[in-house]
């Protein structure tokens, strides 16, 4: 492996988006209704069906006309924090492995999808580099 790229979020950033996520259950397709601003830099905007609002009543998917999103059973409050208790067990030694044998870039992502064509330009450049 020459490149490993872990994207960092705060925790209760994390949180709110993820419990912010909804589906839609005949095509899968993920929206997400989580609108975050902190004083810190985070600026998320909602993902949402075209022509939808944060006021809409019971969103609907807008390549399924007329069905409506429904929240995952995973993105429950207690099943996330319990995923990122594992994550801390078992994936965070991992990646300090990593640290010692291959070139581990931290990125911040405070910008939702915003942030991924400069994630992917970074790992690009260095993966030319490496």
């Amino acid at each position: 492996m020459d490149l490993v790229i872990n994207l960092l979020n705060r925790e209760e950033v994390l949180i709110e988006k993820l419990v912010s996520r909804r589906i839609c259950p005949s095509c899968d397709k993920n929206f997400n209704t989580a609108n975050i601003h902190t004083e810190d830099g985070y600026i998320m905007k909602p993902l949402l069906p075209k022509g939808s609002d944060l006021m809409m009543d019971g969103l609907e998917c807008d390549s399924c006309k007329g069905v409506k999103l429904v929240q995952r059973d995973d993105d429950k409050e207690h099943i996330i924090k319990g995923r990122l208790m594992v994550y801390d067990k078992q994936t965070r030694p991992i990646l300090d492995f990593m640290k010692q044998r291959t070139q581990v870039i931290e990125y911040e992502t405070k910008r939702g999808v915003e942030d991924y064509p400069k994630i992917k330009q970074l790992a690009e450049i260095l993966l030319h580099i490496v």
